[in-house]
């Protein structure tokens, strides 16, 4: 039985969105060192008179996150926002043979 104070076991988070200053900085970021690749970029419909662009990277055919770029962007001192991204990968040796990382720790 399931409770009204709980959803399932199997829930999943399928992407994320963040606000980033600068696009390019961003993408260096996720696809160089992370290994993300890039679905698709383009002008942001969020703010458009900004002139910053959306980016979507992933793996395979799953989007996991989305970067808009808000340029001049600053980080608020106090809010509410999504400030950190955990991606679960299935082998700590891929990072390492793949030269994304140089000291990641692996376990038994």
């Amino acid at each position: 039985m399931i409770s009204s104070g709980s959803i399932p076991p199997e829930t999943r988070v399928l992407s994320v969105s963040l606000n980033v200053a600068h696009l390019d900085r961003a993408l260096a970021f996720y696809q160089g060192l992370l290994g993300l690749h890039l679905h698709r970029r383009g002008p942001a419909a969020v703010l458009p008179e900004s002139g910053g662009q959306i980016a979507v990277l992933g793996s395979g055919d799953l989007n996991l996150v989305e970067l808009v770029e808000i340029p001049g962007a600053s980080q608020p001192r106090v809010a509410t926002g999504l400030y950190h991204l955990a991606l679960r990968v299935p082998c700590a040796a891929w990072w390492k043979a793949a030269g994304r990382c140089r000291a990641l720790p692996t376990t038994g």
